[in-house]
């Protein structure tokens, strides 16, 4: 016969894997959204090509509830229960992002993405997968300097990028609605992109903390 005692405490014991496993769930989740925005944006703007990112997105949130919750029935958990939420909201906040970038292009009928908003994606598909090699790190080791350095370096090419989309709105004959459009999916994806930056920034933090 099992114990109650015992079965309390295995309830009460946190499972030390589960809240990094989580992250990496969630990491992979990120990055796939960012694959999933650059692919959308390399072809038809249609609901059927939305559906990866809008289902991703989902994904996402469901991860974040569950470490959430994960968390109130954890008596002791591997790092700081508000750097644990902190952490799962910041890639959830990059994968709404990166959601939400695609389905204002479908909602505006964009019919041809333009070039600026398809570089700005393959930057945040890149700091997406920069910022994803951090995760292995919050359980320790060293070496993960380099990935910080060039997830700042991408955020300021993101940067740069946005400020040239910019203005280029403003260039030759101006469609006010074109200016708007665009100036919405390009502020979004560079919402995306610093966003990706703040995990980076967080799992810096955390990893600090772990030494």
């Amino acid at each position: 016969m099992r114990s109650q005692t015992g079965d309390t405490m295995r309830w009460l014991l946190p499972r030390e894997d589960t809240f990094f496993v989580l992250f990496e769930r969630s990491a992979a989740c990120m990055v796939a959204a960012g694959e999933a925005l650059e692919t959308f944006f390399a072809g038809e703007i249609s609901a059927d090509r939305f559906q990866p990112l809008d289902d991703l997105e989902h994904e996402g949130d469901q991860i974040t509830h569950e470490v959430v919750g994960r968390i109130s029935r954890t008596f002791i958990t591997p790092m700081d229960r508000d750097d644990i939420h902190r952490l799962i909201h910041a890639f959830d906040d990059v994968i709404d992002a990166t959601e939400e970038a695609g389905e204002i292009a479908l909602l505006c009928n964009v019919e041809q993405v333009t070039r600026f908003a398809q570089e700005l994606t393959s930057v945040l598909a890149a700091i997406c997968k920069e910022v994803a090699t951090l995760v292995p790190y919050l359980r320790g080791g060293d070496g993960y300097r380099q990935h910080i350095v060039h997830a700042h370096e991408l955020e300021n090419q993101g940067d740069q990028l946005w400020s040239r989309a910019f203005a280029a709105l403003f260039e030759g004959e101006v469609d006010t609605i074109d200016v708007i459009k665009w100036k919405e999916i390009y502020e979004t994806l560079e919402n995306a992109i610093d966003a990706c930056e703040e995990v980076a920034q967080i799992m810096e933090e955390i990893i600090y903390k772990q030494a």
